[in-house]
């Protein structure tokens, strides 16, 4: 690579993934689809972008401690639930948990688009992550 920056590993492995979701996405789908990151979702919750990186355990326990607040029902300490299984990593299941707050928001009108307007790609579909 020349100039400019790499792509993740994780974004090069999903773009297949992303490009089924291309193939089906409509203008009509947009009310119903929306897009959300976790990081955001945690900057969102906390109020700032979080201090640790999520694969340690102090990255874990500090998304934890910011969920917490909005779901007090959580267990004090990050646990994936048993009936889970091994299908889900914990790290996984705290990134859903946030995305789920952002999806509530969505519902209820209170979430906040990124950009503020959207952008739109050469089809016209929305580009915006929500928060």
């Amino acid at each position: 690579m020349t100039g400019g920056k790499a792509i993740s590993q994780q974004s090069f492995w999903i773009g297949p993934k992303i490009r089924e979701v291309d193939k089906v996405m409509t203008r009509a789908l947009e009310r119903r689809v929306y897009e959300a990151h976790p990081e955001v979702c945690f900057a969102a919750i906390a109020g700032h972008p979080m201090s640790n990186r999520k694969s340690r355990r102090l990255g874990r326990e500090e998304r934890w401690r910011h969920l917490r607040k909005k779901f007090p029902q959580l267990p004090p300490e990050p646990a994936r639930p048993a009936e889970l299984g091994r299908r889900c990593d914990l790290v996984d299941y705290i990134d859903a948990i946030a995305c789920a707050w952002t999806a509530a928001r969505i519902a209820a009108d209170e979430a906040v688009p990124m950009p503020e307007k959207a952008l739109r790609d050469r089809c016209g579909l929305r580009m915006t992550i929500w928060r």
